[in-house]
């Protein structure tokens, strides 16, 4: 591999580890196309599986003081865990084009919820029942599409949670998803020698910028914070799009 190479992708790492640290999210949204431009897609997804456990993991522990702010939270996760499971196998029988503009048309209809100023709030019954419904279809893009950034985003933002709260609420949904994910990356074999180390070579980015991120998070008000957030649903939603309609 060129140094341009390695340099370009451990700039994306990098960048990636620093929005992950400053809104909980990102990491995967901005690396992995990048990488997988220079390493294919396929081995980018794997590569990436080590980094996205470390940080998710990294991010949550940080704020795990929250833990209690979050209502359902583990229920909720072992959902989208569960969900993991679903996805992949759905993948495996169903069309990826036809799940990847499934998957936009969700992130779509919440895009038009917040532009209509259309809030959605998890409160009493109506948000137990919702958000372990909501998480479980967050594990599903994340094992049918290898996408659940959007969607956890949704389901976060449903809570009405306050900066810190709301990074340690994604980031342990986060570490459930991209731990089941590399389970069954690690099941189906697809990890040889040379992809383990490229994984944990990955690591030195991961832990360059991510507390930098990190301790960028008290210095953005809740405005601009939910304006990165929405930032990032966007541009998800026009990936899903394009990979949908490039096919």
């Amino acid at each position: 591999m060129h140094l341009e190479t390695l340099l370009i992708i451990f700039v994306a790492l990098g960048a990636g580890a620093f929005s992950k640290g400053a809104t909980g999210m990102g990491l995967p949204l901005i690396a992995v196309p990048i990488m997988a431009g220079f390493l294919g897609a396929q081995q980018a997804v794997i590569v990436i599986t080590i980094p996205n456990m470390v940080s998710n993991f990294w991010v949550m522990w940080s704020y795990r003081s929250r833990f209690h702010t979050v209502p359902g939270l583990v229920f909720a996760t072992m959902a989208g865990a569960l969900g993991v499971a679903g996805g992949t196998w759905f993948l495996a029988t169903a069309n990826e084009r036809m799940l990847t503009l499934a998957l936009a048309v969700c992130v779509g209809a919440y895009l038009v919820l917040l532009a209509f100023r259309i809030e959605i709030r998890f409160s009493g019954r109506l948000g137990r029942i919702l958000s372990p419904l909501i998480a479980a279809l967050a594990g599903v893009s994340q094992g049918a599409a290898g996408i659940s950034s959007a969607v956890v985003a949704a389901w976060v933002r449903a809570f009405q949670l306050e900066k810190e709260a709301y990074i340690f609420a994604a980031s342990t949904m986060f570490l459930g998803l991209t731990t089941t994910h590399f389970l069954f990356v690690l099941a189906a074999g697809l990890f040889d020698r040379q992809l383990l180390g490229q994984g944990v070579l990955a690591l030195v980015p991961i832990a360059l910028f991510l507390p930098l991120g990190m301790r960028t998070t008290r210095y953005i008000s809740k405005e601009w914070f939910n304006r990165v957030i929405v930032t990032l649903i966007i541009v998800m939603e026009a990936k899903l799009i394009w990979q949908g309609v490039a096919g």
